[in-house]
């Protein structure tokens, strides 16, 4: 489609020379020969370029460009003065208004085809990269309608994930308290068949509580809805006591939990503003995943010192260790490395997830070294002063 040019001016005599100029390069091309008409028909044809004389009754050039270029719908249109003023401060007016371009009476045919050219070109990338910064700005309204759908439907999975999740908690309790007694009640007389499969029982509710526990916290932690409640809390005192709780499990495999404070802690160890249950948690995920997954006779070390007045805890096994290519997505939920549990315990895939989130919100953060065949260290940095 030929580019339309439109040419204002009120001499017939400019008209007729500008489109004996601008005919031969095969523009559609428009005239008008005053101003109110040259702004009804520019708003109504849409022009690719307005050549614009000054001097003209009713509306002078510059009130034509000034109200073109107020016009969203004409704004970007190139507009080049053709006028006999030749004064400085009139082309540098018509320039503030907005023109791209003066061209002085009298005139040349080469120098006005350059400057269309020109202009043309311009305004051909100006349409371009306006039509791209639209298309851009629809994608970003579908992008942000999008958005909301997701957040809409994924507050949803929350709710429902939680709801099912508290649903399945009460009866799961109930599973493993029957199973419990009746493991205590049997008698040595019992047949081993049975009391393996009430022992199957009570360990698969375990496993089972252990997810809907996770889940419970893991749609908390999304939604928005986990509260921390900061205290005064002596983590020296509550890393000793997970250790206790874990010790059941680690004789069983015959593993040593050995807690090392390397230096004289300062008071504030002693009083740190953390939510002790949230911090328990972390340290028994912690813990016991290190007994899990250290080979049987092994010791798991627990470290606290301080460092960058920061507060950082060790949890080190000597168990098979993490492939280097596994250790990023540890944190991601239902995540596991391909490295097995030295005595077949199972593994939810959210317990570190929620170790990261815990500690995030405390303003910490947590990351492993890991060694394949050698095992592997978490460590978990809290400020000491509350974020």
């Amino acid at each position: 489609m030929a580019e339309k040019v439109f040419i204002v001016d009120d001499s017939l005599a400019n008209r007729r020379i500008l489109r004996a100029i601008l005919s031969k390069e095969g523009y559609d091309l428009l005239e008008a020969e005053d101003g109110e008409s040259a702004i009804d028909l520019a708003l109504r044809e849409q022009p690719d370029l307005i050549l614009l004389d000054i001097m003209m009754p009713k509306k002078d050039g510059y009130e034509v460009c000034r109200v073109l270029k107020a016009d969203a719908r004409t704004y970007a249109i190139p507009i080049i003065f053709i006028s006999a003023m030749t004064q400085d401060s009139d082309k540098i007016k018509g320039l503030g208004l907005g023109a791209a371009d003066y061209v002085t009476k009298p005139f040349s045919a080469a120098e006005v085809l350059a400057r269309v050219r020109t202009q043309l070109k311009l305004y051909s990338l100006t349409k371009s990269l306006l039509q791209a910064n639209r298309e851009l700005e629809e994608k970003q309204r579908n992008l942000a309608q999008a958005n909301t759908e997701l957040k809409k439907l994924n507050d949803e999975k929350n709710k429902f994930v939680g709801m099912a999740a508290h649903d399945l908690r009460n009866p799961l309790i109930v599973i493993r308290g029957f199973s419990e007694f009746l493991i205590e009640q049997a008698s040595q007389a019992e047949e081993d068949d049975t009391l393996e499969m009430l022992s199957a029982i009570k360990t698969s509710s375990e496993f089972m509580l252990a997810l809907v526990n996770d889940l419970l916290d893991i749609t908390k932690i999304e939604s928005g809805t986990l509260e921390l409640k900061p205290a005064p809390t002596d983590l020296t005192a509550l890393i000793e006591r997970n250790i206790a709780l874990n010790r059941i499990l680690a004789e069983r495999k015959k593993i040593d939990i050995v807690f090392d404070s390397r230096e004289a802690l300062p008071a504030a160890v002693h009083s740190i503003m953390v939510d002790p249950q949230k911090i328990e948690q972390v340290l028994n995920n912690l813990i016991s995943n290190a007994v899990k997954y250290s080979d049987p006779g092994s010791t798991v070390r627990v470290a606290l010192s301080i460092l960058d007045a920061a507060v950082l805890l060790q949890v080190q096994d000597h168990g098979q260790g993490i492939p280097e290519d596994e250790i990023d997505k540890l944190f991601r939920p239902f995540q596991t490395a391909r490295t097995a549990a030295t005595h077949g315990e199972k593994s939810t895939g959210l317990g570190l997830t929620i170790v990261r989130r815990l500690v995030e919100g405390h303003g910490g953060r947590v990351w492993v070294e890991s060694e394949c065949g050698k095992g592997s260290t978490f460590f978990v940095s809290l400020p000491m002063r509350p974020q």
